[in-house]
């Protein structure tokens, strides 16, 4: 797992990769700049100062000092995330590794690993059994024995962990303790900010849970992957569209309006687009008043109807 070879960002295609995206994004076209131009990327983690990149063939990269470093030539790895300052890999045979920045250390040598979700220090694993295991302080604690868990996310003061029966329950870092979150049925995901709970059905719909109170944000259709990020939620539909929900202003405006999106990743106020060809984009700023933008769309469901 060590250190390889240095590439630098070629811009130099960036004007011409502007049609792809940023040309067609209702804001401004200088809001997205052209992260990655390099091929088969699946998915991107955003730590507090380093991005890191997992490649199709288990490669990873990180984006640090203003440059790209292979940290990793791998292969077998099913998917990555960090809390800020490590890096944590999950691979397909179940082993899980952190990378520190320096080098990669192997923490569980275990099998029938499902994913992983870090965040404030902590990584939790959830294995195909359904249990769900802590790690932190450098041990490992199983927090959850149950079963029929389908997802797992981690926010700022512990997890959400969703069930195949739909229910959402909240693990509590301070009181160290399950509570349900939500009973009801055909949850796909849920995600939170420590604020404000997130809540993707299968029919599309998303609810929020806020201060116990249940709103439903968005009736619409079609809503593959939702992403929480301080008063912010980002929504990614399966025709491509990058929408962002502004809990503050309770509006929702259109950030993308291309198609080709595998998955959209955010940290640190920055939202990476990763798209089918492999290319990454990154919007910096500009989130908070989308609410008061001149070029916002006001009413989600009048512009796109239930069909999106």
């Amino acid at each position: 797992m060590a250190m390889l070879r240095t590439r630098t960002l070629a811009t130099g295609i960036l004007g011409a990769l502007l049609l792809t995206v940023a040309a067609a994004l209702p804001i401004a076209a200088g809001d997205f700049q052209l992260f990655d131009d390099g091929t088969g990327t699946m998915q991107v983690a955003v730590g507090s100062s380093t991005v890191y990149i997992l490649k199709e063939n288990g490669n990873i990269w990180q984006y640090r000092y203003s440059r790209f470093e292979r940290i990793d030539d791998g292969v077998g790895t099913r998917m990555i995330d960090t809390d800020g300052d490590t890096l944590y890999v999950l691979k397909n045979n179940g082993n899980v590794w952190q990378y520190n920045g320096y080098r990669f250390s192997q923490i569980d040598d275990g099998t029938g690993s499902q994913m992983i979700s870090s965040g404030s220090s902590k990584l939790y694993l959830l294995k195909n059994n359904g249990n769900i295991f802590r790690y932190t302080w450098s041990r490992w604690n199983r927090i959850d024995d149950g079963i029929g868990t389908k997802h797992i996310s981690a926010t700022p003061n512990g997890l959400l962990v969703t069930k195949n029966n739909g229910n959402i329950w909240g693990f509590s870092e301070y009181r160290d303790r399950f509570d349900m979150v939500d009973n009801g049925t055909n949850t796909q995901m849920a995600v939170g900010n420590g604020n404000e709970t997130f809540i993707l059905k299968d029919n599309g719909n998303i609810w929020m849970n806020r201060n116990g109170r249940f709103d439903q944000i968005d009736n619409g259709t079609g809503t593959r992957q939702i992403e929480a990020d301080q008063n912010l939620l980002f929504i990614l539909k399966n025709n491509g569209n990058v929408w962002g929900y502004s809990v503050s202003y309770n509006q929702f405006s259109q950030l993308d309006n291309g198609t080709g999106t595998r998955n959209i990743s955010i940290g640190n106020g920055e939202l990476y687009v990763v798209k089918n060809n492999g290319n990454v984009w990154r919007k910096t700023g500009g989130f908070s008043p989308m609410a008061r933008d001149g070029a916002r769309v006001t009413n989600f469901d009048t512009l796109h109807g239930t069909g999106m």
